[in-house]
């Protein structure tokens, strides 16, 4: 091993600061992302100071976004983002996940952002170098190069990697370290973050084959940080060279940093746990080579409504089984014979063996929130719209006594986007969903009853772009999209509707009548179950199904299986 000082000069720059070699000698200082752009007193960093980031001007947090595949564009960001200046700052090159370990305790220790320095990677360092002013530079490896400043002092620290862990501990002070993993990735992350949060140092596996090192840490769950700035970062578990950065810096300046699954952020139970004591103080998130959907699924995590039952995704996992009408009337179904607290209690013992598969059961109002009317009313529309305060007390009480709603839109001559906006109030509710029932939906010259309505893709798509931009923009958990369909012309081009991840659709077949019958409309229904982008659901009539509805054995044997269960 070999500790080398060396002076590297690109600029010369008067100065009348501390001098250069300066260790910390207590917490960095704080200051607003706002006064970031005010004069600083002559370099270099007389002491490091880190960032507290601003919200949206909405008050909702920020959310930037970082491509996969660029650790040293992700360093330069996380830096820029908690700190405003600092004494010292370590680089390391990406070669070695092991070896960024090492220099991340090496940082943390330093009160130093971590930034890596590749050969021909560098301008993107100079310019982060500059700006942070450090006092020293610390080369971590025999590799990484640094340009800096006259007034920055340059040391490098290389040898083999049991030489630099030697060398860094002796640096930290530490008197007890962990053991790497052989190979790298979310193990080495575990490992190196609790390294970082206990003060330990960390000791590379044997080179020799002559033992098989495990880790007494392993990267199930991996955070790092207080969240008292408000600065969250979220990383692909992909990206372990920005996560390790992102780690050491998020410690450094009371941010956070969460290693995650990229592929849906609601799924991340244990995340969300995480994050629930300091999501209130969330004012930027970051994201690393996630989805582009991460943003805002993290919004829903800090926001932390869930779906009565538990978790922010409908499916897998659970049954919806409801009572379909409307309350005025006893006419349009089951719902509108017994008021809401007897109609819970119907459920309950209408659901009986239908969790016998292992699903959890939501007992469900679907409410008939715009009811197909014979003439065409004062507005011409073939409908009547139910107001919202008669709607309410009916989803006030679903709410209070953990269950689901679905307003489901008979529009007649109207569309089934213009009547949703009308229950916009109710519909932010995260127990709320849609349903849209295409048998009545009139052409120009059509009336009830004469016909079986039908609806294009495009237009059901306008409601499924508007429903999910309402739950993307307020932070809800995924909602139900109900589509009821017996025939192949009430959704004629059925394949072109969009399913976008805020939202769960379900085709509902709803036909009635002999059970061999129904049975046909099934199997025509649930066709392209296999490929296409829907869940499936079923409808029981008490009175017009032929010998009688079926029964949950029965029903549980269909294939494809049912999310959802209605009587009427």
């Amino acid at each position: 091993m070999r500790r080398v000082t060396l002076f590297l000069t690109i600029a010369i720059v008067a100065s009348s600061c501390s001098p250069a070699g300066t260790r910390p000698t207590g917490p960095p200082s704080t200051v607003s992302a706002e006064s970031t752009t005010t004069t600083r007193d002559p370099r270099p960093c007389p002491a490091t100071t880190v960032l507290a980031p601003r919200a949206s001007a909405d008050g909702t947090p920020s959310i930037g976004s970082l491509p996969a595949g660029n650790p040293h564009a992700a360093a330069v960001a996380a830096s820029k983002a908690m700190f405003d200046c600092a004494i010292e700052v370590v680089v390391v090159d990406t070669g070695d996940v092991n070896r960024i370990a090492l220099a991340a305790v090496l940082a943390v220790s330093f009160q130093a952002p971590l930034l890596f320095g590749d050969q021909g990677a560098t301008s993107l360092l100079a310019y982060e170098l500059d700006r942070l002013a450090p006092q020293r530079v610390w080369l971590v490896g025999d590799t990484a190069a640094a340009e800096v400043a006259g007034w920055t002092e340059v040391e490098r620290i290389d040898g083999s990697a049991q030489e630099i862990a030697a060398e860094i501990t002796s640096l930290i002070g530490a008197d007890e370290d962990l053991l790497l993993p052989t190979e790298g990735g979310t193990d080495t992350v575990a490992v190196a973050v609790e390294a970082m949060l206990t003060g330990k140092a960390l000791t590379p596996p044997p080179v020799d084959g002559s033992a098989t090192p495990v880790s007494p840490v392993t990267g199930d769950d991996i955070v790092a940080g207080t969240g008292e700035s408000g600065m969250l970062w979220l990383v692909d578990t992909g990206e372990p060279e920005a996560a390790l950065a992102a780690a050491a810096g998020a410690i450094t300046s009371g941010g956070f940093m969460g290693l995650v699954d990229g592929s849906d952020l609601r799924r991340d139970t244990a995340l969300r746990r995480d994050l629930a004591p300091i999501a209130d103080r969330v004012r930027a998130i970051q994201i690393v080579g996630a989805t582009a959907d991460a943003g805002w699924q993290a919004r829903v995590l800090l926001r932390g409504d869930e779906i009565p039952g538990g978790g922010l995704l409908l499916f897998p996992g659970r049954r919806l089984v409801a009572l379909y009408g409307n309350p005025l009337t006893t006419a349009l179904g089951v719902l509108g014979e017994q008021d809401p607290a007897a109609g819970l209690a119907r459920l309950n013992q209408l659901s009986t063996g239908y969790d016998a598969d292992g699903l959890i059961i939501l007992p469900t109002f679907e409410i008939i929130a715009t009811v197909a009317a014979g003439d065409a009313g004062n507005d011409g529309d073939f409908s009547n719209e139910m107001p919202i305060d008669l709607l309410r007390s009916w989803v006030d009480f679903a709410g209070a006594n953990g269950m689901y709603v679905l307003l489901d839109l008979q529009p007649g001559r109207s569309d089934f986007l213009s009547q949703a906006r009308l229950y916009e109030e109710l519909l932010l509710e995260p127990h709320v969903g849609l349903a849209i029932d295409p048998e009545w939906r009139l052409g120009p010259d059509e009336f009830h009853l004469e016909q079986i309505g039908s609806v294009e893709a495009a237009e059901v798509n306008e409601v499924v772009r508007w429903l999910a931009a309402l739950t993307r923009d307020h932070a809800l958990p995924q909602k139900m999209l109900l589509l009821h369909q017996f025939q192949d012309e009430m959704l004629p081009n059925r394949d072109q509707i969009e399913a976008p991840p805020e939202l769960a659709l379900v085709i509902q077949m709803d036909g009635l009548g002999t059970i061999p019958d129904k049975n046909t409309s099934w199997a025509r229904t649930t066709a392209t179950w296999e490929v296409d982008q829907f869940e499936y659901g079923w409808k029981n009539f008490f009175d017009e199904d032929i010998p009688g509805p079926l029964g949950p054995q029965d029903i549980l044997q269909l294939v494809p299986s049912t999310v959802y269960i209605s009587f009427q």
